[in-house]
C-alpha cells in the first residue's frame, strides 16, 4: 500500500523528561494512542481508524474549530500515513461511531501513521 503524505493534530505533552503526543480529543480508555516519530502507530484493538489532515490548512482549521473542546497545548505536525480503504467509519471503545460525511474538511483515515520530524511541524 502507498505510503501518503499528511498532518496530526495531537495534544503535547511532557512525559519523561520529553515532549510526547497523543490523541488530541480521544482519551486513552475510549481508544487513544500515542504517537511518535520512530515506529508505526496502529489503533488499539476494536478501535480505529485514525484520522489525518490532508494539508495544514484543514488541520489549523480543525484546530480553530474545536478551539472550546481542546483544553491542552496541542501540536500539529507532519506524518505519514497508510490510507485505509477498507473501513469508512471510526469508532471509539465500542458503538461510539461517526461517519466520514460529518469529519472535518480534509480528514483522512489511517490505518497508521508514523509523526515526521522537522521544521514544517506547527507548535502551539
Amino acid at each position: 500500500m502507498k505510503i501518503e503524505q499528511g498532518w496530526k493534530v495531537c495534544q503535547k505533552v511532557r512525559w519523561l523528561g520529553r515532549t510526547a503526543y497523543r490523541s488530541l480529543l480521544v482519551e486513552e480508555k475510549d481508544g487513544g494512542v500515542w504517537y511518535n516519530t520512530t515506529a508505526w502507530t496502529k489503533p488499539k484493538a476494536d478501535c480505529g481508524p485514525l484520522c489525518v489532515f490532508e494539508s495544514a490548512e484543514t488541520a489549523r482549521a480543525f484546530v480553530y474549530i474545536e478551539a472550546k473542546n481542546i483544553n491542552s497545548n496541542f501540536a500539529i505536525l507532519q506524518c505519514e500515513y497508510l490510507p485505509e480503504i477498507k473501513i469508512k467509519v471510526i469508532w471509539k471503545g465500542g458503538d461510539n461511531r461517526g461517519l466520514l460525511a460529518v469529519f472535518p474538511t480534509g480528514t483522512r483515515l489511517a490505518s497508521a501513521v508514523r509523526l515526521l520530524e522537522g521544521e514544517k511541524n506547527e507548535t502551539t
